[in-house]
């Protein structure tokens, strides 16, 4: 007889962890086509400068981070000018036209109980990656995984940290106010977050992601159509620009 999801022990980790603002989002990632532009762009838009991280040569992306409570970021993403090799993912983001949301993260407290509770959800984890400070620019230490086979903006990906890249801090001046999730068919999606008890929703209607910040200068919001790759799409951002 297979298990099923009320046979997990309660004590068992693998808990979806809600953060200080009310939402489930962890970290929220603004792709951009220059990293340092989009550090630019969001502190003009914000009024709050994005911390820049360390640029890592094996790393197809260059990150840089604003604290959206205390124990969450918005990541601001964009291809790494020291990276050599070829990436889809980044020759994506190189061709964009304008910052946007493109991909979220909830955080687990622990990652193999969490991947169990993925199974019993008849789903599976990919791109698994683990990080150590032994191998991060950044002294970071975590590991993340994408839920399910495909990438897609509304499906979130999971993360467990053991320490973080950048420091957060108790002083936000630019908080997570509004988390917003659309599809044209949102069961599925709805199916996988009550089965992981994620508490979000995706409404009935076109593809888009969304969030709203309460900055020093009053409520600001993000929001535009969601991504999903396929081969089709992921060859043609290799095509178009190769070496990102």
């Amino acid at each position: 007889m297979s298990d099923t999801p009320e046979e997990i022990n309660e004590s068992d980790r693998g808990r979806v962890l809600k953060r200080g603002h009310g939402f489930p989002v962890d970290h929220i990632a603004l792709a951009v086509p220059d990293t340092e532009g989009g550090v630019r762009y969001v502190e003009q838009l914000t009024g709050v400068k994005p911390t820049l991280t360390k640029s890592d040569p094996k790393d197809f992306y260059w990150s840089a981070a604003l604290g959206i409570g205390e124990d969450s970021f918005l990541e601001v993403i964009g291809p790494n000018p020291d990276h050599k090799g070829v990436h889809p993912f980044k020759s994506f983001m190189a061709g964009l036209k304008e910052p946007a949301v493109m991909f979220w993260y909830i955080a687990t407290d622990g990652f193999d109980a969490f991947v169990r509770r993925v199974e019993l959800a008849g789903e599976t984890l990919s791109n698994i990656v683990t990080v150590d400070p032994e191998t991060s620019a950044n002294d970071s230490d975590y590991t993340r995984a994408g839920i399910g086979k495909r990438f897609e903006t509304q499906r979130p990906n999971v993360i467990e940290w053991r320490k973080r890249s950048v420091e957060q801090s108790t002083d936000i001046q630019c908080r997570m106010t509004g988390f917003s999730l659309s599809h044209p068919k949102p069961d599925a999606l709805n199916g996988l977050f009550e089965a992981l008890s994620i508490d979000a929703v995706v409404k009935k209607g076109p593809s888009r992601i969304g969030l709203t910040l309460q900055r020093p200068k009053g409520e600001v919001t993000l929001a535009n159509a969601g991504v999903k790759s396929g081969l089709v799409t992921l060859l043609s951002a290799i095509l178009r620009r190769p070496f990102g």
